[in-house]
């Protein structure tokens, strides 16, 4: 990813050890360039976010959070909450339950 200089954005890149920083709008064309020809640090990059997504982002972390906020401001009577969990179909690409990989498709020159 390449990411303008916001501080949510330099945090982000610090945290999944990934992607590219523009301090200005004129390196746009430079980082991205730079990702797509550097063969090494793309593999880098989609490694990492990848783990990133999977250990923090999947749907499983989001859903997780989400209840922990809910019960933080509900109180529920004792055996009166009732939880449904219905699990991601097999195959389904956001799935955390396992990788499916994501092919890359160059666009093609004019």
């Amino acid at each position: 990813m390449v990411v303008s200089n916001l501080p949510a954005f330099r945090t982000l890149l610090e945290r999944v050890e990934a992607g590219l920083l523009c301090e200005d709008d004129a390196r746009y064309p430079a980082r991205i360039l730079q990702l797509l020809n550097d063969e090494a640090l793309h593999r880098r990059c989609q490694t990492n976010i990848q783990l990133y997504v999977r250990e923090h982002a999947a749907w499983r972390h989001i859903a997780r959070r989400h209840t922990d906020v809910y019960h933080s401001v509900v109180t529920v009577p004792d055996g009166k909450a009732e939880y449904v969990y219905f699990p991601e179909p097999e195959g389904y690409a956001e799935s955390s339950a396992g990788d499916i990989p994501v092919t890359h498709r160059p666009v093609p020159a004019a």
